[in-house]
């Protein structure tokens, strides 16, 4: 945009400037008059700024008395003063008329410049322990009912338990951690998205030894998917639930959707 305002403001005023003010003698002093224009807040800065180097730096066209009293300011957000020759008045009001709608012409060039808002994503991490025995699973993990009817292929009979459950709002690029429980710290960072995907890093840590343990990773998951970043032994031994603990898994499975944008 601010390109834009420099090629509608500079080259009309320097055209004008040029064609009907021929450089005047050192004491020519044109009448000055002081006018107020409104214009985009957004745009204050840029149209001021282009004024007074159009007006002031190019004095010599109106002789060196005017050229050292004009001035342009800014009295508040959306007006822009202009102080100069009576005559060159009526072609400032012209140019910055055309500055709306010469930008609706150009919208391209407009919207390449107007940032995106960052994308909001709902990460959601379980922490299972997967135990065996056809009992019930927890009544918590209904939504992975698909992704545990897979595990079961691979680990037989089994029943799974919730040791952890969280859900975080980020944006895309961004990263936290949260600590969902004593001596058990979840981070994470979603590292970039492209072709449908979304990279995210997790760092899991759980100095209990009754889970995961240690864990950093990263893994590419479409919307909605949803995938095993780990499962390791249960690390507690047989002595504390009268269970083989080569029989018991840990396992870390995320969850990646798309949030709605903000209205």
């Amino acid at each position: 945009m601010k390109q834009l305002l420099q090629f509608l403001l500079a080259v009309p005023l320097l055209l004008v400037l040029a064609a009907c003010h021929p450089a005047t003698s050192q004491d020519a002093a044109p009448e000055l008059e002081l006018h107020m224009y409104r214009v985009p807040v957004a745009q204050s800065d840029a149209v001021a700024q282009q004024l007074t180097k159009v007006l002031v730096d190019s004095g010599y066209l109106v002789g060196v008395k005017a050229h050292t009293a004009m001035n342009v300011s800014q009295p508040f957000p959306g007006a822009v003063l202009v102080l100069a020759p009576a005559t060159l008045q009526p072609s400032i009001a012209k140019a910055i008329d055309g500055l709306q709608d010469a930008a609706k012409a150009l919208p391209d060039a407009t919207n390449a410049t107007t940032p995106r808002a960052p994308q909001r994503l709902r990460l959601q991490f379980w922490v299972l322990q997967a135990r065996p025995g056809s009992g019930s699973d927890a009544a918590d993990l209904a939504a992975l009912e698909p992704t545990l009817k897979t595990l079961r292929q691979s680990l037989g009979v089994v029943h799974f338990s919730l040791t952890d459950a969280v859900a975080v709002a980020t944006d895309v690029g961004g990263n936290g951690h949260v600590a969902p429980g004593p001596d058990r710290v979840l981070g994470f960072e979603v590292t970039s998205a492209a072709a449908g995907t979304y990279k995210v890093a997790v760092n899991y840590s759980d100095s209990t030894g009754q889970s995961v343990g240690e864990l950093r990773s990263g893994v590419a998951l479409r919307p909605g998917e949803v995938v095993v970043l780990a499962q390791a032994a249960d690390g507690r031994g047989s002595g504390t639930s009268g269970v083989d603990a080569a029989a018991l898994m840990n396992l870390l499975v995320l969850r990646v959707d798309p949030l709605p944008a903000a209205p």
